[in-house]
């Protein structure tokens, strides 16, 4: 029940914001950044004490079942760069042409390498 509630706020809210718009999207991501790098802190705290970086795992190289899991995980490590494509195309739009590509560059890749923060938060907490 509260799984499907917390969708259902979910589904009105991202509703809201294709109704009214461009300005109302980029308000709610200004709110929606801080609130997640906010939950993002509070979670590495709480997960903490439970870590351990000795951990070995469960599935080790030549059991049944690691490859499936390691192709897996590549596969969704991997989908995550292209995943971008679509945004930075249409978002590329509102970058002034006055900017330095360089400058675009290395905040594309800056954007990558900064993904790897979450992963590396939910490789530790999931296992």
């Amino acid at each position: 029940l509260s799984l499907g509630l917390a969708y259902g706020v979910f589904a009105i809210l991202v509703l809201t914001v294709c109704i009214y718009g461009f300005r109302f999207m980029l308000w709610v991501n200004r709110i929606a950044v801080w609130a997640a790098s906010l939950l993002f802190l509070l979670g590495v705290f709480a997960f903490a004490p439970a870590f351990d970086s000795q951990f070995a795992g469960s599935v080790a190289l030549g059991q049944t079942g690691f490859w499936a899991a390691f192709i897996g995980a590549a596969l969704v490590a991997m989908s995550n760069p292209i995943s971008f494509g679509a945004f930075l195309g249409d978002w590329s739009r509102y970058i002034p042409r006055a900017t330095p590509k360089r400058r675009i560059m290395l905040a594309v890749i800056a954007a990558q390498i900064a993904t790897l923060i979450p992963f590396l938060f939910g490789l530790a907490t999931a296992t």
